[in-house]
Order: structure tokens, then C-alpha cells, then sequence
């Protein structure tokens, strides 16, 4: 009964996935720019063009992706690699938000005076409960991505479970190698 609404929700759809697609290249183009400013990258990598678009970032980043696209040749299906990818991006996700509640939980013994805008109730007892619960659910979340999906087309759960070790441990690894690198 309602056809003519077809079309627009399919337009509305496209647009909020392209703006999802601008947010996903610039958002860690402006991480990786602000880390080279910060001194933890090299510094070549803070170099813009004439309208501000930092040009090398974005080239490591296109190396990086197209890198990453090699899966799809390793791997049975176009299906079983965007899963793989997927469950890869949802841990190196968690892994910071890991280090995100670990950091609040130093925060509290190494900085405990500095005024914040928003404080965990009950002083340290809360920050460990908050911050443990926080690590303890993201570790869950880490584990459950080596549960793989039965239709997702993978013939061997230890080669998913393999790739994906490796994956986060290549993903993990070469940050820290640039960082070192860049000292």
C-alpha cells in the first residue's frame, strides 16, 4: 500500500551511507593527522595540500585499505572476507576501548585532583567496577566475534579463528612498530 515510499526510503538509505562512508575515510585521516602533529607518527605524515587535506595520510590510508582488500583473494567468498573484516574491526574496536577504561582507571591514582566534567561515582571502588566491567564486556565482545556465523561460508573454523588471531595481531603490531619507528 505504500509504494511510493519505496523510493525514498532507498534514497535516504544511499545518503545516510555515504555520509557513513565520509565519516569512515576522514575520521582516522584526522586521527592519524593529529597523532603526526602530536609528534607519535612521523612528522612527514602532517603534511596538507593548499585546502587543508592532509594528502599523505590519506595515500597511507589507501595503501592500508587496499592492503587489507587482499583478503578477499585468501578467503572462499566476498561474504566469508567482509566478515572477516568486519569481526577484525569490531576487535581492534574493543581493544581500545580496553585501553580507554584501563587509562580512566590510572587516571584515578595518577591524576586524582584534576577537575573533570564528569566523575565515576564512588572515587576509585566505582572507577574499578566501571572500568573492570567495561574491559571484562569487551573481552566478551572480543571473544564472541571467533564464534562465526554458519552461513557465512568459512570451510574451516580454525582457519576463521587463525586469520582472525593473526589479523589483530598484524592490526596491533604495526601501529606500535610506526610509533617506535617515529621516535
Amino acid at each position: 500500500n505504500m509504494q511510493w515510499l519505496v523510493p525514498l526510503t532507498a534514497f535516504f538509505i544511499v545518503l545516510g551511507s555515504l555520509g557513513g562512508i565520509g565519516a569512515w575515510i576522514i575520521g582516522p585521516t584526522k586521527g592519524l593527522m593529529v597523532a603526526s602533529l602530536d609528534g607519535s607518527l612521523p612528522q612527514s605524515l602532517s603534511k596538507s595540500n593548499k585546502q587543508g587535506v592532509p594528502t599523505r595520510v590519506l595515500l597511507l590510508q589507501a595503501i592500508i585499505v587496499s592492503l587489507l582488500s587482499l583478503v578477499f583473494i585468501f578467503m572462499p567468498s566476498v561474504h566469508s572476507s567482509f566478515f572477516i573484516l568486519s569481526a577484525i574491526t569490531a576487535q581492534l574496536a574493543m581493544i581500545v576501548y580496553i585501553f580507554l577504561f584501563l587509562a580512566g582507571i590510572k587516571l584515578q591514582y595518577t591524576k586524582p585532583n584534576v577537575h573533570r566534567a564528569f566523575k565515576v561515582p564512588f572515587g576509585k571502588t566505582g572507577m574499578w567496577i566501571t572500568g573492570g566491567l567495561g574491559c571484562l564486556s569487551c573481552l566478551l565482545a572480543i571473544g564472541f566475534t571467533f564464534i562465526a556465523s554458519g552461513n557465512v561460508g568459512i570451510s574451516s573454523l580454525l582457519h576463521y579463528e587463525l586469520s582472525l588471531v593473526l589479523g589483530m595481531i598484524i592490526m596491533c603490531v604495526i601501529p606500535y612498530l610506526i610509533h617506535k619507528l617515529s621516535k
